[in-house]
């Protein structure tokens, strides 16, 4: 059978969210500005759920909550040669000391840009992975394949239990979460801007069909209740009849011809629609179908898929 993770869940208001931020200006955040200034710009821009997630570094958003009025989710960046985002979660998985992230460390090296790190502990990577799920967080596989601090296909496919993986966060890694998909491994895609300095603010965010608290947060991105956006807003996604049908528009509510590409098992695309709106029959061998759509300004959304249930594992 197939399921719409978007069923009857587009009547609620989207958080606009993200939960890759660095930010402090202390050892382990990798910021430049300090932590009220970043929460205060991304407030301003309409986001209503963050997280300030740091390399192997808790960061208390007790201080801030009130103060700003907005979700923040308490998490960390698991940073050794591979990164994974926990959110949601007090649990802390300590780093192997040959492999930790630190100038003078053993396990570092000077690779094409700056220090690597000489080897992975695929081992703990899953531990931080399971650290989360037993605490009740939600874990997130950064940047993928991405040059020197990306996460490995061959790593990928070691662990498990993860709940998604960042598809645009610099660079667009649709083939990784296709190949994940396609081995029946059912996972949610993510964006973010990876905030460093303000030149990263903005550029990804996540839109959450959630009521605006933590817990109401965590629980809809378990059940795929969100989309990536880079400047598109999605206005429907309805399964009926065996046909998806799908439409978007601008931020501001500009409605154009938008490229709709309905992609499937393996990255095929199934099929391409430019109109203001779209929709595809299925056939019912797909194991999945997700959408891509495009502005002729470059502007971007990805939703999550529409999936025959049978095809998957995990």
């Amino acid at each position: 059978m197939f399921i719409n993770p978007y069923e009857g869940k587009l009547d609620v208001p989207p958080v606009k969210s993200n939960f890759h931020i660095h930010a402090g200006t202390g050892p382990g955040t990798c910021g430049a500005y300090d932590i009220e200034p970043v929460i205060e710009a991304y407030r301003d821009c309409g986001y209503g759920a963050l997280c300030i997630s740091n390399h192997n570094l808790l960061t208390d958003p007790a201080p801030y909550r009130e103060k700003y009025g907005i979700v923040l989710l308490q998490g960390y960046e698991y940073t050794t040669r591979e990164h994974l985002l926990c959110l949601g979660s007090p649990a802390f998985t300590p780093i192997p000391e040959d492999v930790i992230f630190r100038p003078g460390s053993e396990g570092l090296e000077e690779g094409p840009f700056g220090l690597v790190h000489r080897k992975r502990n695929i081992e703990n990577y899953q531990k931080a992975i399971d650290d989360c799920k037993s605490a009740g967080g939600y874990s997130v596989i950064c940047h993928p394949d991405c040059h020197v601090w990306g996460v490995s296909r061959a790593v990928i496919d070691a662990v498990s239990g993860y709940d998604a993986i960042e598809i645009l966060n610099g660079r667009n890694t649709s083939d990784t979460y296709d190949r994940i998909l396609s081995k029946g491994l059912l996972k949610w895609c993510t964006g973010s801007d990876d905030f460093h300095r303000w030149w990263n603010l903005a550029h990804c965010w996540n839109m959450i069909y959630a009521e605006p608290t933590e817990a109401g947060v965590l629980e809809a991105m378990r059940k795929g209740a969100m989309y990536v956006s880079k400047g598109l807003t999605l206005q429907r996604l309805e399964l009926t009849d065996g046909r998806i049908h799908a439409k978007a528009m601008g931020a501001d509510g500009f409605e154009g011809d938008f490229e709709y590409r309905f992609i499937g098992k393996d990255g095929a695309v199934l099929k391409v629609v430019c109109d203001t709106e779209a929709s595809y029959k299925l056939k019912g061998n797909e194991a999945y179908v997700r959408l891509d759509v495009t502005s002729p300004e470059g502007w971007k959304l990805i939703t999550q898929p529409v999936y025959d249930d049978a095809f998957f594992t995990e």
